[in-house]
């Protein structure tokens, strides 16, 4: 799965924000991919602004603490979205994906909180439902597999994917506020034992200076409490907070088997559910040509 990654464009000292590409390939018609992919984003809470032949393009406002930019999750910032789809080969079709996030800058956590996301769009919108045939080589989907039995490709409709998104975005927040915290308890003591030294008699220092640094210590141990209620808000929202509510595409057409199989192809060859139902069979078949060897070597020997 190939990913193009770019340095921070475009900052200046207002932070209009930064860019971030992903680029990767997937199985389907361009323009069926093209209707699903902007069903997911909007049932992903995007709006679509633009949708052409060319591009499509979608934002999604900021929430929670992101407009006074004091959010420490990237998914919280809005970001403006742009999918390229074009047409690599007779089965594959290359998909290229830019976040624009809007006052925020990216780092190398970030990008994969929101390559993540990426993920998931693509996932969802070239997921099968059950019972269909798979996107990329055509073979039936028999029961709820997760994969396909014969190209591997996956089925699921991308809910650990947006799951794993979620769970990573809040990761990150907490790990910031958490680094915020441990940072500020560090200089905090730092200048406390610095201004217990300059108390120490015979020591030379101004009253003022101790005074200053004092002053900073205590500030510093107020900033402590809340980066620590900021880390267990977050860790919260991990353990206890709503899962993503992955969209219904069972009323959405699946993508079209590339290229189609005839029941010759099926009969000439049949792909086993999995590797064990191979292994179970084949020692099955062991299992019996060994008990009917030994069934005619016992009979044998009370014939003679």
């Amino acid at each position: 799965m190939p990913e193009l990654t770019y340095p921070l464009e475009g900052l200046t000292s207002i932070m209009p924000g930064s860019k971030f590409y992903h680029v990767r390939d997937v199985n389907g018609d361009i323009e069926l991919l093209r209707s699903r992919v902007a069903n997911t984003v909007e049932k992903l809470g995007y709006t679509i602004i633009d949708n052409d032949e060319t591009s499509l393009v979608a934002k999604r406002e900021a929430v929670g603490w992101a407009p006074s930019m004091a959010s420490a999750n990237i998914l919280d910032y809005g970001r403006t979205l742009t999918v390229k789809l074009r047409r690599k080969d007779d089965l594959r079709v290359n998909a290229t994906l830019e976040y624009q996030v809007h006052f925020a800058a990216l780092d190398k956590y970030d990008r994969t909180v929101l390559s993540r996301e990426a993920d998931a769009i693509f996932n969802m919108a070239v997921a099968a439902p059950a019972g269909t045939n798979c996107g990329g080589c055509g073979t039936a989907s028999l029961d709820d597999s997760r994969f396909c039995r014969r190209c591997g490709a996956s089925l699921s409709r991308g809910s650990a994917d947006l799951e794993l998104a979620r769970v990573s975005g809040e990761v990150r927040a907490a790990l910031s506020s958490a680094g915020f915290a441990f940072t500020s308890s560090i200089l905090g003591v730092l200048l406390a034992i610095a201004g217990l030294i300059l108390s120490v008699p015979g020591v030379e220092g101004s009253p003022k200076a101790r005074f200053v640094i004092f002053l900073l210590a205590g500030i510093c141990a107020l900033l402590i409490m809340p980066a620590a209620g900021f880390c267990w808000y977050r860790l919260r929202q991990i353990m206890g907070g709503p899962s993503v509510t992955v969209p219904n595409q069972a009323a959405e057409p699946s993508m079209p088997p590339m290229p189609a199989r005839t029941l010759a192809d099926e009969e000439l060859d049949v792909s086993p559910g999995s590797i064990t139902d191979s292994t179970t069979e084949l020692l099955k078949s062991d299992s019996g040509a060994s008990l009917t060897n030994e069934f005619d070597s016992g009979a044998g020997k009370h014939l003679n």
